[in-house]
């Protein structure tokens, strides 16, 4: 395959718009050329896995240039010649890959979350039961066949008491360790919550000339477009406001710092006396004061669409991601590894073998799984 089609797919691929014919031809490509010394597993998920892995290690070192052409160029080339820390299955039984450790089966996180209604009680929402939840002050709650909470404005005339409700009431919806959810507001605003979030939002915006929610956590937000009613969000460190805009808010309360990035639109961020605005592809940092820098946006979101998804991470910033999603506690045996840096890209709905694997294979550290306890070391 001519160099310039390889660039093509691998673009689209990482960016997630390749086609399945594309993606089968990519797969086979990579496979002729893993099998010039190796036999190359044909299981799909392996081949993807290996795949992700490879182009996230070989292309680390220019990832901080954000240059698409010398991504590109140094994953092909890294792929072509077959260097690096890629694992074949060998015929060989005592080969690496067969040699990796099989980690206790820990089951990632899923859809779940509890609502908190306005008087106060509880819906359990673990469960994939689709239909009317509840009917408050004209709004309807519903979950969707696909899982999602949905408020919808009902028409005044089958509201509950018939007339129009001037008093303000929210509704929390808040997600455990391994659990997320998503929620379309009554505005038509969509918001996903990561493990271990909450938010805060009134039933209905309809008489506010803005529309404010409260995040304690992770989300990511598609704002409906209104320039009457500026959307606003607020952490426990910072106010972000936007007309309609796609953007992600990582506001973990143990979390040093509060980022916020932006894929779509444009949004203005204050805190105290210092506010910031960003444009796509920007990411806010939050410590004392803002910093603003050019990210790969896709890498905040990853989680949302499924991935787990790091670009030179330290260890212990990705351990404190998986403890949360796998609902595990992390050890380290020695404090030096936190530090060392990975690229990895994995399947966030995988067993947390797949994962931990992944990493093994990519750097210097070992895992060791007791109960719901995972132990890391040097290797």
């Amino acid at each position: 395959m001519k160099k310039k089609k390889v660039y093509s797919l691998i673009d689209k691929y990482k960016s997630g718009n390749v086609t399945e014919d594309e993606r089968k031809e990519l797969f086979d490509w990579y496979r002729s050329v893993a099998n010039q010394d190796a036999e190359f597993p044909e299981d799909e998920h392996t081949v993807e896995q290996f795949m992700r892995n490879r182009l996230m290690v070989d292309t680390q070192a220019v990832g901080k240039t954000r240059n698409k052409r010398t991504w590109l160029a140094a994953a092909s080339v890294a792929v072509i010649l077959g260097m690096g820390l890629l694992y074949f299955i060998k015929k060989d039984p005592h080969s690496a890959q067969n040699q990796l450790v099989r980690k206790t089966e820990i089951q990632p996180g899923r859809n779940q979350a509890v609502l908190i209604l306005a008087d106060g009680s509880e819906v359990s929402l673990n469960d994939a039961i689709a239909g009317n939840i509840s009917s408050q002050s004209g709004i309807k709650i519903s979950r969707a066949a696909a899982g999602q909470i949905v408020y919808t404005v009902l028409p005044q005339a089958i509201t509950s008491d018939g007339q129009a409700d001037t008093i303000t009431r929210y509704n929390t919806i808040k997600t455990p360790v391994g659990g997320q959810f998503k929620v379309i507001l009554s505005d038509g605003t969509q918001v996903w919550l990561n493990a271990l979030s909450s938010l805060k939002f009134p039933l209905s915006f309809a008489t506010k000339n803005e529309r404010r929610v409260s995040l304690v956590g992770e989300g990511y937000f598609e704002v409906k477009k209104n320039e009457q009613a500026p959307f606003k969000v607020s952490t426990a460190k910072q106010l972000i406001e936007v007309l309609g805009t796609h953007f992600n808010v990582d506001a973990y309360p143990e979390n040093a710092a509060t980022k916020t990035t932006l894929l779509e639109g444009a949004v203005r961020i204050a805190s105290g006396d210092h506010t910031v605005k960003l444009r796509p592809g920007q990411e806010a940092i939050l410590k004392e004061n803002f910093e603003v820098a050019d990210v790969q946006a896709e890498n905040a979101v990853a989680w949302k669409n499924g991935l787990f998804r790091f670009d030179g991470e330290s260890l212990e910033a990705i351990m404190t991601i998986v403890a949360r999603w796998y609902n595990v506690k992390v050890v380290y045996e020695s404090e030096g590894i936190k530090r060392e840096s990975f690229g990895v890209l994995s399947d966030r709905f995988a067993n947390i073998s797949t994962l931990l694997n992944s990493m093994e294979q990519t750097g210097g550290v070992k895992f060791r799984v007791q109960g719901s306890t995972v132990y890391v070391s040097s290797k």
